[in-house]
């Protein structure tokens, strides 16, 4: 795709795509860890790899971006088959509901997968019980810093006190970079654990995780505030299928739950911040990483460079979409708020973009541009008007009703 200014521009996927396969041909990643980081099979590898050696980066583009996939189910027909679901065909398998679609309503452009696909997004029926699997010991990746298991676990970890422990599990070392507890588990939690560990570390390849919402797990359809982070930090998101699929981060709970609550019990650490500080600079350098961390299998690491503060600043925020109005307002959460920016030309109906920093405060942009937004009303009846009431992130994800996605009207 070309650009305005003549440059070719291509899609944050390729570029990821790109450093996968120069890694590949450099020796750092075999093929089977290729595949598994750009999410394809081997003998693909070898594709993508002739064709970046004929055309570079552009071999890595998909053939169909930028062209609307053409069998596309529009809006009406969805909340059509939706209507047909809850209605007159309640009850129903979906197997049979498409059968009288074809058959009896003479509705021929939705195939059946689609029609699971709708029916799982308005949170219709559920699928049947199947037989296990027979499931096989995944070997560790080779590299530290390539794939990350990230979790949250629930627990009494002291008298009274249930508590909620987010941290990350390197695959290849069991090493547990950071963790920090909270009083539950939420999307500020994970921004603020993986970004941490970013600062220590670096940036991993790969981040699996489970499929919480707020994590995006449980949308097809739109990005999540989670989902779009990572895109933007070129880290590829994995989602478990099961318990027992990301079995590396529930034995790192199992021990936890064992050995620290008793830990915790015996040095009198029954508060948050203590439990914290005893977690990161006790427990994790002198028992963890003494005792249940591995060699990997090959040297180096795989961490990208940790990024300035302020690209991190601007990443790990929430970002919203908000059409600017005729008197060239902006509403927010319930709030109105004026662009006093000095403007060149009139930008009424353009999309905006909010942000929401970790600290509370609040800024609009519109093409880079910072809009220096300023709240109309003198007397804030809530206290989540003012752009610096320094509100938690996870409380303004629920003020403005968005279900912790990204691209919202208001």
């Amino acid at each position: 795709m070309t650009g305005s200014n003549g440059r070719v521009l291509v899609s944050q996927q390729t570029l990821n795509r790109d450093e996968v396969v120069r890694d590949f041909l450099a020796g750092r990643l075999n093929r089977k860890e290729a595949a598994a980081a750009l999410g394809k099979s081997e003998r693909q590898v070898s594709r993508l790899v002739r064709r970046w050696k004929r055309k570079g980066i552009l071999g890595l583009e998909h053939g169909l971006v930028g062209r609307a996939p053409v069998n596309r189910i529009g809006v009406e027909l969805t909340e059509r088959v939706i209507k047909l679901l809850l209605g007159k065909y309640t009850g129903f398998n979906l197997k049979h509901f498409h059968e009288q679609l074809l058959e009896t309503e003479r509705i021929s452009g939705v195939s059946y997968p689609s029609i699971k696909r709708i029916a799982r997004s308005a949170g219709i029926g559920r699928s049947k019980r199947r037989r296990g699997k027979i499931r096989k010991r995944r070997q560790r990746f080779s590299q530290a810093g390539y794939m990350l298991q990230m979790d949250g676990s629930k627990h009494f970890w002291w008298k009274g006190q249930e508590r909620c422990l987010i941290a990350g599990i390197d695959d290849a070392t069991s090493d547990v970079p950071y963790g920090e507890f909270f009083g539950t588990e939420t999307l500020e939690g994970y921004m603020r654990v993986l970004r941490t560990i970013i600062e220590k570390k670096g940036i991993p390849r790969v981040l699996y995780v489970d499929r919480a919402s707020w994590l995006g797990g449980l949308s097809d359809e739109e990005k999540s505030q989670f989902q779009r982070m990572c895109e933007e930090l070129g880290v590829r998101l994995i989602y478990a299928g099961s318990a027992e699929a990301k079995g590396r981060v529930e034995r790192l709970w199992g021990t936890l739950q064992d050995r620290l609550v008793s830990e915790f019990r015996l040095n009198e650490v029954n508060s948050i911040e203590k439990a914290n500080e005893y977690f990161n600079k006790v427990f994790i350098p002198e028992t963890w990483s003494k005792k249940f961390t591995v060699t990997p299998q090959s040297e180096g690491s795989l961490y990208r460079p940790r990024p300035a503060k302020q690209d991190l600043d601007q990443i790990f925020c929430l970002k919203f979409v908000r059409k600017i109005r005729k008197d060239h307002t902006l509403l927010f959460g319930n709030e109105l708020y004026a662009i006093t920016a000095d403007l060149q030309h009139s930008i009424i109906r353009r999309q905006a973009e909010i942000r929401v920093y970790s600290d509370g405060l609040l800024r609009g942009y519109y093409g880079g541009l910072d809009l220096e937004l300023k709240q109309q009303r003198d007397k804030s009846w809530s206290r989540f008007a003012n752009p610096k009431s320094g509100v938690g992130l996870t409380t303004w994800l629920r003020v403005v009703g968005t279900d912790f996605l990204l691209h919202t009207e208001g």
